[in-house]
């Protein structure tokens, strides 16, 4: 499984240097992110920046570009976060079912 080759540009923004690809979505480079879009009284339990960044590059990009639906986006986020070993990834997954804006 390959990850995403990210340059900082600022303390929560990333912007990919190659596309990134995970369950069949590529993601161009340039395209920036923020990493899981997690409330910052969670951060302890899941970084931004940690074990769910994969699933997160992917989900931004679905929910910016309108890729598919909400339900299929919240979906494959859930499917790649297991496939990168995100221990909540159960917990993670509810959150954007529940909390993402599509």
């Amino acid at each position: 499984m390959n990850h995403p080759v990210i340059r900082k540009i600022s303390k929560y923004q990333f912007e990919l240097v190659e596309p990134f690809t995970a369950d069949g979505i590529t993601v161009p480079a340039g395209f920036k992110t923020d990493g899981a879009s997690v409330p910052r009284i969670f951060w302890t339990f899941f970084n931004p920046c940690g074990e769910l960044f994969e699933a997160a590059v992917i989900h931004d990009y679905q929910y910016r570009f309108k890729i598919g639906n909400k339900k299929e986006a919240d979906k494959r986020f859930h499917k790649i976060a297991k496939m990168y070993g995100a221990k909540r990834s159960i917990f993670a997954y509810w959150g954007v079912k529940l909390g993402g804006n599509w």
